[in-house]
């Protein structure tokens, strides 16, 4: 066996959280692709510096997770960022997996779940049967993603855009960039909504997605409650619905071709 994949991930520091998410995304990976090596990486050092402190594990970067493919005598890798859009996550695990270019037969990056036209279209027309709650008269579905630079906010308003066009019943915010709260209340407003199911467009559903979702004084559970709209929250990261680790796993498999 010389080829490999690391699911590159932001990581968690509740391990009951990695027990529901992370962990059964790549056995998931492992089952589907018994030819290939499969390596952990948490890209975030505070995550990754608090699972050593708390539990006395270790877990590698993604340049670890690299050096140790090499110490393998792995010749072909491909990087799965556990990311559905776009930003600076995405940018650092390109950066690092550049990095890596002559030290292996071959290196790839899988795109963001949500790159292209087609993905983003399966992704929508799969809602309905994931949060079925959420397309009833008068209730609209928001989802939360990382607006955490102008290549994550673009992502977003090209998932809105598209989801408008086909006429969606679906919305998707951020707390920190555009589609903003306030821009998701003027379109449900527009739209008679009375009730919002909100969900995180995240990998995991973690401290980020419980505070700027749902528990934060500007949460935006917060700012729709404000404004009226009885709110919902599902606390279910993408890498526990079934029907999102397909597309992941589809995408890895385009990734090998």
């Amino acid at each position: 066996m010389s080829r490999a994949i690391i699911v590159a991930s932001f990581g968690a520091t509740s391990p009951s959280l990695r027990a529901r998410s992370i962990d059964p995304f790549e056995r998931a990976i492992a089952e589907r692709f018994p030819d290939r090596r499969v390596y952990r990486a948490f890209t975030s050092p505070i995550v990754r510096e608090r699972i050593e402190s708390k539990e006395g594990t270790k877990v590698p970067g993604l340049a670890e997770a690299f050096e140790a493919a090499i110490s393998d005598g792995m010749r072909d890798v491909c990087v799965l960022p556990a990311l559905p859009i776009g930003g600076l996550q995405f940018d650092h695990i390109s950066r690092v997996s550049d990095g890596y270019e002559g030290r292996f037969d071959k290196v790839s990056v899988c795109p963001p779940l949500l790159e292209s036209r087609e993905s983003i279209e399966r992704f929508l027309s799969s809602l309905p049967s994931v949060f079925p709650d959420a397309f009833r008269d008068s209730t609209a579905l928001v989802m939360m993603g990382h607006g955490n630079s102008a290549v994550s906010d673009g992502y977003l308003c090209r998932l809105q855009t598209v989801s408008s066009m086909l006429d969606w019943n679906a919305y998707f915010v951020t707390i920190t960039g555009t589609p903003s709260p306030e821009d998701v209340v003027r379109m449900l407003s527009a739209r008679n909504i009375g009730k919002v199911c909100l969900a995180p467009l995240m990998f995991e559903a973690g401290f980020h997605a419980h505070k700027d979702m749902c528990t934060g004084k500007e949460s935006v559970r917060t700012v729709l409650e404000r404004h009226g709209f009885e709110t919902e929250c599902i606390m279910l990261g993408m890498s526990e619905i079934p029907a999102f680790r397909e597309m992941f796993i589809d995408g890895l498999r385009r990734c090998f071709e």
